[in-house]
């Protein structure tokens, strides 16, 4: 609310503009855009934009890792750490985390150790599986990072009831998690 602040975190120039225009437009004096993405690691990436229906970026779909198909455009984008920029910008209390990052949970929130282990943020978290191939992590190695951190892990699947999670061995394909 018009007490507290959110931060939106939007790497990529073209969805940051509509973003900030929404913000703008609304009149959301609290919420701040911030053109950045988090890792492991402050530094600068190359975001990869899958390109779909002949000409069309879809910026929703844009990843740090290997895309499957061979159409994309690239952008160069600052990368920082959940750690370092709450350090920076002094911020006493975080409730609430919404995570969607394509595949790269497991950097984002090991930049955000000291971050989680001070505000124990309830975590609300996209994971996609396919993300995952090709690549030397797994979604059961980074649910069992957030568990080393102290959280348990839900999903709902009819929108009302929360369910544990307790084998990460059979994971759907895609679904958005609670992290408590």
């Amino acid at each position: 609310g018009k007490t507290g602040k959110v931060y939106c975190f939007e790497p990529l120039e073209y969805p940051r503009k509509i973003l900030s225009k929404v913000i703008s437009l609304k009149k959301l004096k609290w919420v701040k855009v911030q053109a950045l993405a988090f890792s492991n690691k402050a530094g600068h990436a190359t975001m990869k934009i899958p390109v779909k229906n002949g000409n069309k970026p879809q910026p929703a779909l844009a990843t740090l890792g290997e895309i499957d198909t061979g159409l994309f455009i690239t952008e160069e984008v600052k990368l920082d750490t959940l750690d370092s920029f709450v350090g920076r910008e002094k911020i006493k209390k975080i409730d609430f985390i919404k995570c969607d990052v394509e595949g790269f949970e497991y950097q984002v929130f090991q930049g955000g150790k000291k971050t989680l282990a001070e505000h124990k943020p309830t975590i609300f978290c996209e994971v996609i599986t396919s993300n995952y191939e090709n690549r030397l992590d797994t979604p059961g190695h980074f649910f069992k990072f957030m568990i080393n951190l102290g959280y348990e892990v839900y999903f709902s699947s009819d929108g009302n009831t929360l369910s544990q999670v307790t084998n990460f061995e059979l994971l759907p394909t895609a679904r958005d998690y609670f992290f408590v």
